[in-house]
């Protein structure tokens, strides 16, 4: 009797193939996601830019100006993804050494627009500038279907903006008693004269033109330094240092400015010319009743009291 012999033919299973290509696939995944930036990982939105779209009020395609008090700074932040935003999320400024917050204004797609005000005393002489950490929820919220964004800048953070410089105001001497510095004659000495509150780079100094300083002092307006040796002795004498400031192509003096005296002691006055300063009416002899005119000069400044008189 002959017995059949039957061979089976491996047959592959379809769930099996199935896991293991579902298992390579999930491999290759995890692979390459490892390798993607932290908020990609997750799907978050990321900043792909930032940019300042405002421009100064009083600003031209020919005139620079910085931002005035009252001036609006608008910022727009571009995400990766459409947005919604909720609450009050903010962006800091830095402007000059403060931090001003921009706040939310409005939202469109991927683009967060902020808004900031400047107020009076903001200064930045080169221009304000956007750190990586200044986007901060505040309580609020920005998500992307249901992901929350990743907040940090990175690389669009923004340095010093030249186009987008700040002057909120004007510098002032308001508060600041009357200085008085002393000297002694044929010594030298220095003193230094305060600056104007909110002074910077734009602000500058300068004497009156009336009167001269004695011989021997100086004035640096660059470092505001009065100093010198007085060649001669000086009463107390009252002098005006104006303030400049240039916003844009204007440039103001201050009509607060400084007041100021200086002496100079170890010195008597003493006469240094006499003249005589009037003339007859008719010929070379005065008449009855003429006025005789004499000027007497001394070396320096001097104060007459009571009714001295000259003998002729």
């Amino acid at each position: 009797m002959k017995r059949r012999i039957h061979r089976h033919r491996a047959v592959a299973c379809p769930r099996a193939a199935f896991l293991r290509a579902f298992l390579a696939v999930a491999a290759a995944v995890a692979l390459l996601t490892s390798a993607l930036p932290a908020g990609a990982q997750t799907g978050a939105p990321e900043v792909r830019g930032v940019y300042v779209t405002s421009s100064p009020s009083k600003a031209s395609e020919t005139e620079f100006r910085p931002y005035e008090q009252g001036d609006h700074v608008d910022v727009q932040v571009l995400f990766s993804q459409a947005v919604t935003v909720t609450g009050s999320p903010r962006l800091a400024l830095t402007v000059g050494s403060r931090t001003r917050h921009a706040a939310f204004r409005s939202v469109s797609g991927g683009n967060v627009f902020f808004r900031y005000e400047v107020m009076g005393g903001d200064r930045d002489a080169d221009g304000i500038s956007v750190a990586a950490d200044a986007l901060t929820l505040n309580g609020g919220a920005i998500r992307a279907g249901g992901v929350a964004v990743a907040l940090g800048l990175g690389s669009h953070a923004l340095g010093n903006q030249a186009n987008h410089r700040v002057d909120g105001g004007w510098p002032t001497y308001g508060g600041v008693a009357q200085p008085a510095y002393g000297f002694t004659r044929g010594t030298r000495g220095s003193f230094t004269l305060p600056a104007a509150a909110d002074a910077n780079s734009w602000t500058t100094y300068a004497l009156a033109a009336a009167p001269a300083l004695p011989g021997g002092l100086s004035f640096d307006p660059a470092t505001r330094v009065l100093s010198g040796a007085p060649a001669v002795g000086m009463a107390k004498t009252a002098y005006t240092l104006n303030v400049f400031h240039l916003a844009g192509l204007e440039r103001r003096v201050l009509a607060d400015s400084l007041t100021f005296t200086v002496t100079a002691a170890g010195a008597t006055p003493a006469v240094s010319g006499v003249s005589i300063a009037s003339s007859p009416a008719s010929g070379a002899s005065y008449a009855t009743g003429e006025n005789i005119d004499v000027d007497v000069t001394f070396n320096y400044p001097v104060t007459v009291t009571g009714a001295p008189r000259l003998a002729l």
